[in-house]
């Protein structure tokens, strides 16, 4: 729980000294980055709004973009999922790459046998 009291820069910085250790500094530099830029892209996306679960329209909440000085404790939460903001974004996005993936998949059978 005292780790989610830090930074995000304070967590990254702890975990390339983790990665150092074990060589792995370019893969976990290279996460937190993409990491931090899907979310923030996410952030835009949505211009700062969030649906929670199946809420009606008009339910939207606001969140914070992802910067170095934000508190871990802001975005996850080891007690109430619910509450995990980064868990909900990236399921957001898993769902929305699924779907974009399945409209490919439609077209692609659309056109099987066809020249389209």
């Amino acid at each position: 729980e005292e780790l989610l009291q830090v930074s995000f820069s304070e967590a990254s910085e702890l975990l390339l000294q983790l990665a150092r250790q074990n060589e792995d500094t370019m893969r976990i530099t290279r996460v937190l980055k993409d990491g931090k830029k899907a979310f923030n892209d996410f952030h835009s996306a949505r211009n700062g709004q969030f649906h929670p679960g199946a809420c009606q329209a008009g339910d939207e909440q606001p969140f914070s973009r992802l910067e170095d000085h934000s508190r871990l404790n802001d975005f996850v939460t080891l007690e109430d999922d619910n509450a995990n903001l980064i868990k909900k974004v990236l399921e957001k996005l898993v769902t929305i790459q699924n779907e974009i993936l399945a409209a490919a998949q439609a077209e692609a059978g659309a056109c099987a046998g066809d020249v389209c």
